[in-house]
C-alpha cells in the first residue's frame, strides 16, 4: 500500500480530532458552494454532486470518531 493511499490517508484523519477533519471539509464545502453560485449549469450540476460526497463524508467521519470515542471509553472501562 502506497504512503499516500486513500486509507493511509483516512487513518492520519482518525489519528487528528473531528474538528481538524470537519474544518478540511468546510474549505471544500465553501467552494463547492462558490461554484453553485457562479458556475455554468454543468460546474454547478457537478458541485452538487461533489457537495453529496462531502456530506457524507463528513457524515462517515462523525461515525467514525463516535465510534473510536466509544471504543477508548469501552477500553477504559474495567472488566468485571
Amino acid at each position: 500500500m502506497s504512503e499516500d493511499s486513500i486509507f493511509s490517508r483516512v487513518e492520519t484523519a482518525l489519528e487528528g480530532e473531528a474538528g481538524e477533519v470537519r474544518q478540511e471539509l468546510d474549505v471544500v464545502r465553501s467552494a463547492l458552494e462558490e461554484l453553485l453560485r457562479s458556475g455554468d449549469p454543468k460546474e454547478k450540476a457537478s458541485a452538487r454532486r461533489a457537495r453529496l460526497a462531502v456530506d457524507r463524508t463528513q457524515a462517515l467521519f462523525d461515525d467514525l470518531f463516535a465510534l473510536r470515542e466509544k471504543m477508548q471509553g469501552e477500553a477504559a472501562t474495567p472488566e468485571d
